[in-house]
């Protein structure tokens, strides 16, 4: 189980991974 603060991390870099490869979304 992690901690709320590492998920809340992992969810902010898995959107801004995203957004850096699919400017367009």
């Amino acid at each position: 189980t992690k901690p709320e603060t590492e998920v809340l991390i992992s969810k902010f870099t898995h959107i801004g991974g995203r957004r850096a490869q699919n400017p367009k979304y």
